[in-house]
């Protein structure tokens, strides 16, 4: 049976380049203009193998599309539906709140038809596959989203893993499969109890003559320094996850804004101190989350 993919975009050459490139390979496809329009088809039609999903739909975009979805899926006692996030904008702060929010992944406008079909196809494979049974708390994050299945243990879980971390003063790195899950888990901790968060995202901008010049290995030590620099100045209730090698989104509970510009100058000042100031500049961009919610500013 074809694999079946709905693609909401409010762009009809969006929907029409997306639908050719995919249904010329094999793959069942359905086209929707509207966040509520898939909520209308999936209650009808049930769960399909994938949604594209655009970020930026006038009426309701597809932050509040994929909220909308989820209650859907509570009501009707469905599975969670697998979800990829698309856009224009190159934009670490949407992509990371994509993550959070329980997407697979992101993808970017406008589609390469080299690889569109591969990488939706990839999304799909690893849909299909399930998570990981394991976690890692080691250098490279923590992976295995099979620990967080169910409310209770989930919960429970994650309280082992901040327990067992190599150095629990710092904050926790967390690898994508792992973070959505957690994610969860912490929006509901700040409804719970009132708190407000931070998202933030802090991004490595090279110096231009640098970035042509610099190897990819050089890159990705730079990005290791700015991680354990970042780790370093956070509290061990922060979370962090790696988007690339030039930006790590971060999640920041029960933070107030003044002590979040004296974490961000600290991270700027140890960088320049660090001898990399004359390499890449370090940007750093936040929004406040307001408890229960969902919204942000």
């Amino acid at each position: 049976m074809a694999d079946w993919v709905i693609i909401v975009d409010d762009d009809v050459m969006n929907l029409k380049m997306a639908g050719e490139l995919l249904s010329g390979k094999g793959m069942r496809v359905t086209a929707l203009k509207s966040g509520q329009l898939l909520l209308d088809y999936i209650r009808e039609k049930g769960i399909p193998d994938l949604v594209l999903l655009d970020v930026r739909m006038p009426d309701m975009d597809g932050f509040e599309t994929l909220e909308r979805l989820r209650d859907l899926e509570d009501e009707l006692q469905l599975g969670p539906v697998p979800v990829v996030f698309i856009s224009a904008c190159d934009d670490g702060i949407n992509e990371g709140i994509a993550l959070s929010e329980g997407a697979l992944g992101f993808v970017r406008k406008p589609f390469e038809p080299a690889n569109f079909y591969e990488t939706v196809a990839g999304f799909i494979r690893e849909n299909k596959s399930g998570p990981r049974e394991h976690a890692d708390t080691g250098a490279e994050g923590i992976e295995g989203a099979g620990l967080f299945d169910g409310d209770l243990n989930g919960l429970k879980a994650l309280s082992e893993i901040i327990d067992e971390r190599d150095n629990k003063r710092n904050a926790l790195w967390m690898g994508k499969e792992a973070f959505r899950h957690v994610y969860r888990y912490m929006m509901r901790y700040l409804e719970r109890y009132n708190v407000t968060a931070y998202r933030a995202i802090f991004t490595i901008n090279y110096i231009s003559e640098n970035r042509d010049s610099l190897t990819r290995q050089e890159k990705e030590k730079i990005s290791d320094i700015l991680r354990d620099t970042i780790q370093k100045s956070l509290r061990n209730s922060d979370i962090m996850l790696k988007l690339d090698n030039e930006r790590y989104f971060l999640f920041l509970p029960e933070i107030e804004s003044e002590n979040l510009d004296k974490v961000t100058e600290r991270i700027k000042e140890a960088w320049r101190n660090a001898g990399f100031s004359d390499v890449a500049d370090i940007v750093c961009e936040y929004e406040l989350i307001y408890a229960g919610s969902g919204d942000n500013m």
